[in-house]
């Protein structure tokens, strides 16, 4: 646990908290409080019923599962509370990359996370949630980032391998390669091969995620996905 979390002034309003899971509910609620920088953490079982508290009342965080009982998917709902930041949670990281543009488009939405990739995943949400509240961040201004940002990549298809410029928002999606060993990065609109020798998947996100927090998503061991420009 990090202490510092502990001992600092709360400084946030109302973190809701939505998971069908009680086990995990209670356990992130109380990693939650533990870190004390939120004023209360209200823990809801039912997404309708996290909705309807949001909806009346003043909330800094909403933390929901994507999916509940009978296929009920959490983001279907944000449009009624689009002036609340959202952190999405899943087991499952597979889920994001199958309805990315879904959930892309809920404008609120500034960070997702697997539940249990992190040793404490209140940490984790606690760190996403400050990322994008320092300095007034919001999602123009990461895409504004992704924009100006430029990785240097290589390109195998040719003769000899050549370095490129790539600006992270022409990045859709990072996977692992074999030959050569490293990262191999799909972009947008391109159908050529680029690639990042020797780097691991986590290193990579690492890095990306500091720059532009909330706008990649890792899914451990098989890859990273842009979750807002993806064609």
């Amino acid at each position: 646990m990090d202490k510092t979390g502990m001992n600092q002034e709360k400084k946030y309003g109302v973190c809701v908290v939505a998971d069908d899971d009680i086990g995990f509910l209670d356990d992130l609620c109380a990693g939650l409080r533990a870190r004390n920088v939120f004023k209360s953490v209200m823990p809801f079982a039912r997404i309708d019923e996290a909705i309807a508290y949001i909806r009346t009342h003043s909330v800094a965080l909403f933390v929901s599962d994507i999916e509940f009982p009978d296929g009920e998917l959490s983001y279907h709902h944000l449009s009624l509370i689009p002036s609340v930041p959202v952190i999405l949670l899943t087991v499952h990281g597979r889920y994001f990359m199958d309805h990315f543009s879904s959930i892309a488009v809920n404008r609120n939405i500034i960070g997702t996370a697997l539940k249990f990739a992190f040793p404490d995943i209140s940490q984790e949400v606690v760190r996403r949630y400050e990322l994008v509240k320092s300095e007034g961040v919001d999602k123009s201004v990461i895409k504004e980032t992704a924009t100006n940002t430029i990785i240097e990549l290589y390109r195998f298809d040719t003769v000899n391998p050549r370095s490129f410029e790539v600006r992270y928002s022409e990045i859709a999606m990072i996977t692992v390669s074999r030959q050569p060993r490293g990262l191999r990065f799909h972009l947008n609109n391109n159908l050529h091969k680029y690639y990042l020798p020797y780097r691991s998947l986590q290193e990579c996100f690492v890095e990306m995620d500091r720059s532009c927090p909330g706008l990649f998503f890792l899914i451990l061991h098989k890859g990273i996905l842009n979750l807002w420009k993806n064609a």
